[in-house]
């Protein structure tokens, strides 16, 4: 299994659809009126979110994000980590809202991304044990 499948997960992981299921409730938070989403369009987002949690596609994990930070970018991850938790504290609904959307709008991007990296992990010779590039074609 090639190091990169680790970044990402098998549909989409239960905790971020259980956020995501609350995306409703941060938008009438915000102030949006309860008649932007009527109860069927509810249940289309709610069984499309469930689709997503039970579903192959590959979506971003993150895993590998904070895999190095060099030395000088520790002070400006940390503040920004900061500034966004006090965000989070002030603005909940306002910032649920907008890591839902961006989550959401990024799940096509993610399964893009794999499918590529999928295609040009296929296109590459296997490496043997030697780290020399095997011939898979059998002899006739």
């Amino acid at each position: 299994k090639p190091l990169w499948h680790s970044a990402f997960f098998v549909g989409m992981p239960v905790p971020s659809g259980a956020i995501g299921l609350m995306l409703p409730l941060y938008l009438e938070g915000i102030g949006v009126s309860k008649t932007f989403m009527p109860p069927p369009v509810l249940t289309i987002f709610a069984l499309s979110l469930a689709f997503l949690m039970v579903s192959r596609l590959r979506t971003f994990s993150g895993k590998q994000l904070g895999r190095h930070i060099e030395r000088e970018y520790i002070a400006p991850v940390v503040a920004l980590t900061a500034v966004a938790a006090v965000i989070l504290v002030m603005y909940p609904y306002m910032t649920l809202t907008i890591v839902c959307i961006v989550y959401i709008i990024l799940i096509p991007v993610s399964i893009r991304r794999y499918w590529r990296l999928e295609k040009q992990h296929a296109a590459t010779p296997p490496v043997n044990a030697a780290g020399d590039a095997t011939n898979t074609q059998t002899p006739t």
